[in-house]
């Protein structure tokens, strides 16, 4: 793999440290299993839920490659991973979206109310891709604050009830592209 493609495909990592330095991240539920945030999460967090819902051969490689309690890794394909967390009926400190681009947004919408804090990598992507999709448009609760990240392209959006996170983040204001 390319540095540059590794840089991208890793860009958020920048990101997710800041949300587990200045917030009390226990349990996370990811859209999008992946070498560098999953191992991120096994390492950072006490329980992770972690949900591929493109390929099944990736989920099998990294069976095979990352061993950890505290991870329960699935494979449910693009709507019906949506239906099984809203199924969960559980709460969580932290959702990180980097799954299926084309049902980030739907990813992201369910997951006000049931996390403290919604991280979405490749954030400006997913707009030039669903920009007549409603992502721009997306309405967010009045109890949740948005700030965009650059750390590193692509960028990482982060949605939040934590004001203390919001305050920390706006400090690294080298990165921010925006936010309330």
């Amino acid at each position: 793999m390319s540095d540059r493609r590794q840089r991208m495909m890793s860009s958020h990592l920048g990101v997710l440290e800041l949300i587990f330095k200045h917030s009390n991240v226990k349990s996370v539920f990811e859209y999008g299993c992946g070498n560098y945030s999953t191992n991120f999460f096994i390492k950072n967090a006490e329980s992770i839920i972690s949900v591929e819902m493109n390929r099944m051969a990736w989920v099998d490689k990294l069976k095979n490659e990352i061993k950890s309690d505290k991870l329960n890794l699935l494979f449910i394909r693009g709507l019906a991973a949506i239906e099984y967390f809203k199924s969960t009926n559980k709460t969580y400190d932290l959702v990180f979206v980097d799954g299926d681009g084309r049902l980030r947004l739907n990813c992201v919408f369910n997951s006000f109310g049931k996390a403290e804090t919604i991280a979405v990598h490749d954030v400006n992507l997913t707009w030039k891709r669903a920009r007549h999709k409603g992502w721009l448009n997306m309405e967010v609760p009045g109890d949740y604050k948005v700030i965009t990240m650059n750390i590193a392209y692509p960028s990482t959006t982060v949605y939040t009830r934590n004001d203390n996170l919001l305050t920390e983040l706006k400090k690294e204001n080298d990165v921010v592209i925006g936010g309330n």
